[in-house]
């Protein structure tokens, strides 16, 4: 014993305060798995006792120090208790050893400090690797002994009026992957490939889990995306579609809000919400009467939902008013295990809240200072902050992959949720001060001008569409690729096919990387769309030219009959390698595309394919005077790679501009005053359509999604 140091004993006392910091790091990993551990144990035996039988207790004893959680309910609790929903039971749980950890670590800390005061007194002790160097703020040396009697008397009394007081404002904690009816989904936003670019509404959102069944089926309505829609009873109808509802009441009023994307709002805001799929809408609610539990399912604790002829029952009754209800049209769904597989992706937590929370911030929501716009952006940071994964969000908020997502969310928002002139464009518009005020009129007057003259202009030319047809994406103001197939904004598409079943074109903007084919003369690979030829996918699909002497020599053969003379010629590979090496031609005279896009006919007729598209006004057709200049340009684009990619798409955009036989219908002519910028922002429409077309390049051709426009 010669060997150690005479005060060895303050070095061992050191060295048990490190090792502690590890025990108390691995018990938080296993802190959920013992709290369901103890659910089960004691909903086992709950249900093996009566229940005049005596409440089981529970304590949680950690080797080197109490973590105490036994007597966690007193006697005057007992009959409480049996209405607590089981998310209280593992919230308190969870609160006090939240609090026990906090409190061991303040005691430790304090008596630790000591002890590195006394250790630098001794040269001869080497300080552990990573061990950060602490500031002495004890003055008395305490024993080991003391610390443990310490901790344990600190966690008893402060976790216990802490997680009462905690309890009473409102709780929520990560459930880990716990999936059940109650339950609280909040996307995860630090994706590289979120939710930007393709439904936007489950960026940042709230989803309550109303039913789960792990091998069928899980089912839950999203919470933070509220309408400004208000609507009556006359507004609905029965289920065949046309019947008006009996005993309507002109003066209930409801308002909607965004359940999901499945039997949602007709047209509004989802891939399945069509006018195929009849909408689906349930109440929430927090009505404690018989007659209202009759009508109602259960969620949570205090929290309950209803169809709406329910709602209508309570009302009609005087059980309840139209304001006592949340009423939700469509829900988000997931097939088996869907929900664990996106999970163990890590495009969600799980997470458990209790009623009050959600109530609360229902009840903020529905307020009429709450602007459907803000999407509930506010709620999801609440909760995010609640569950202690707030912080990591706020760090990321002003990266362009975070900014770019809100403000597409936003978009959607404004395009999905307003149905009110209040929530209109007027407030979205760019503040000019300088310029000469227009009257209220004027603008009404010159928007159905422009409305009009497009509509004219579509009547006029959408019976000029046949293969071989070069068309636009429109020049609207509304981008109609905002939100969705951003491959399509600003783009040149050439009609290559038109029956009575579909309408199919080729995209002629977009360069690929080298796909690894042998292509003649380095020609660059284009994107043509989502579709592709069986058994050629990934592969050249067509390849095209617009040389006079290719004609002449029968290179090909023109794409319609509109092109025999002096038009687009599509042609083989083996026809373009004996053209370069006779010398006719040259590599930039040739484009070469894979895959192709398809716009559909079925149940719409002539109104469908790429004449509906045109009469959408969302397509333009481009005069055969523009069609060279277009092919000029875009035949200087280069095979796609991150350093060319912003010049390739100057490229396109250059092109797009050059298709237009009339500068003023393009937005690089619009007034300031026309500029129309996202909500709450100072991001423009403009410049946002434009950074979405970017990251779809930068996600689908470069397979990098981080590789966007900073906004």
């Amino acid at each position: 014993m010669k060997n150690f140091h005479p005060d060895y004993q303050k070095h061992r006392r050191l060295c048990h305060h490190r090792s502690s910091n590890y025990t108390s790091k691995m018990s938080c990993a296993l802190v959920l798995l013992l709290i369901n551990a103890i659910m089960i144990h004691h909903a086992v035996t709950c249900f093996q006792h009566s229940s005049s039988s005596p409440k089981a207790t529970f304590g949680l004893q950690k080797r080197g120090s109490v973590v105490a959680v036994q007597q966690l309910f007193s006697k005057k609790e007992d009959t409480e208790e049996e209405e607590e929903d089981w998310r209280d039971f593992r919230a308190k749980l969870l609160m006090q050893f939240k609090q026990a950890e906090k409190s061991e670590s303040s005691s430790s800390s304090s008596a630790a400090s000591q002890i590195v005061e006394d250790e630098e007194e001794y040269s001869d002790f080497d300080r552990p690797i990573g061990d950060p160097t602490l500031t002495a703020a004890a003055t008395t040396t305490t024993t080991e002994d003391e610390m443990t009697a310490s901790s344990s008397t600190s966690t008893k009394s402060s976790s216990s009026t802490s997680s009462k007081s905690s309890l009473n404002q409102g709780w929520a904690y990560d459930s880990g992957k716990i999936i059940e009816k109650g339950s609280i989904i909040l996307s995860r936003a630090e994706q590289d490939f979120g939710f930007g670019l393709r439904q936007q509404y489950f960026h940042k959102c709230v989803i309550l889990v109303t039913f789960h069944e792990e091998n069928t089926f899980t089912k839950g309505i999203i919470l933070n995306r509220p309408t400004d829609l208000i609507l009556t009873d006359d507004d609905f109808v029965k289920d065949d579609g046309i019947t008006p509802l009996d005993d309507c009441n002109e003066e209930n009023a409801w308002r909607m809000w965004f359940g999901g994307d499945v039997a949602g709002m007709a047209g509004h805001g989802g891939q399945h919400g069509s006018a195929d799929v009849d909408p689906e809408t349930i109440c929430l609610h927090s009505l404690t009467s018989d007659a209202a539990d009759e009508v109602s399912e259960k969620v949570i604790k205090d929290i309950k939902w209803t169809t709406l002829n329910g709602a209508r029952k309570l009302l009609k009754s005087g059980e309840a008013k139209a304001s006592d209800f949340w009423v939700f049209c469509g829900y988000a769904g997931w097939g088996p295990g869907q929900l664990m597989g996106e999970l163990e992706r890590e495009s969600w937590y799980m997470a458990a809240t209790d009623s009050n929370t959600l109530l609360k911030s229902l009840a903020k929501q529905d307020s009429e200072l709450s602007d459907p716009r803000n999407a509930g952006l506010d709620i999801w940071q609440t909760l995010m902050d609640m569950i202690d994964h707030g912080d990591d969000y706020k760090r990321l908020k002003n990266t362009p992959q975070a900014e770019f997502d809100d403000l597409m969310l936003r978009e959607w928002a404004r395009a999905n949720l307003c149905f009110q002139k209040s929530s209109g464009d007027d407030d979205d518009k760019v503040d000019n001060s300088e310029k000469e005020e227009k009257d209220d009129s004027g603008k009404a007057g010159d928007f159905m001008d422009d409305l009009i003259k497009r509509a004219s202009s579509a009547a006029k030319n959408v019976d000029k569409v046949e293969v071989g047809t070069l068309v636009r994406a429109s020049s609207s103001k509304d981008y109609p690729f905002l939100l969705n197939d951003q491959e399509f904004h600003k783009s040149i598409v050439l009609v290559i096919q038109d029956n009575e079943m579909m309408s199919v074109g080729v995209i002629l903007n977009l360069p690929m990387t080298s796909s690894g084919n042998k292509i003649p003369g380095k020609i660059p690979c284009r994107y043509g769309g989502a579709y592709g030829i069986k058994g050629q996918v990934g592969k050249p699909s067509f390849w095209l030219h617009l040389n006079k002497s290719l004609r002449d020599a029968k290179i090909g053969s023109p794409v319609g009959d509109i092109n025999k003379e002096d038009g687009i010629w599509s042609c083989t590979s083996e026809q373009v390698e004996t053209a370069l090496r006779a010398g006719i031609a040259k590599p930039t005279d040739f484009m070469v595309v894979s895959g192709f896009s398809v716009w559909g006919k079925v149940g719409r007729g002539e109104a469908g394919g790429i004449r509906g598209e045109i009469w959408d006004g969302d397509f333009e057709i481009v005069s055969k005077d523009c069609v060279r200049p277009v092919w000029d340009t875009l035949t200087t684009q280069e095979e796609l790679t991150p350093e060319n990619m912003n010049k390739n798409l100057d490229i396109a955009e250059t092109a797009w501009m050059a298709s237009s036989s009339s500068l003023e219908d393009d937005d690089e002519e619009d007034d300031d005053d026309d500029i129309r910028m996202v909500y709450n922002s100072d991001v423009s429409v403009k410049s946002l359509a434009d950074d979405a077309l970017k990251c779809w390049v930068g996600a689908l051709l470069l397979d990098n999604p981080r590789l966007r426009k900073s906004t």
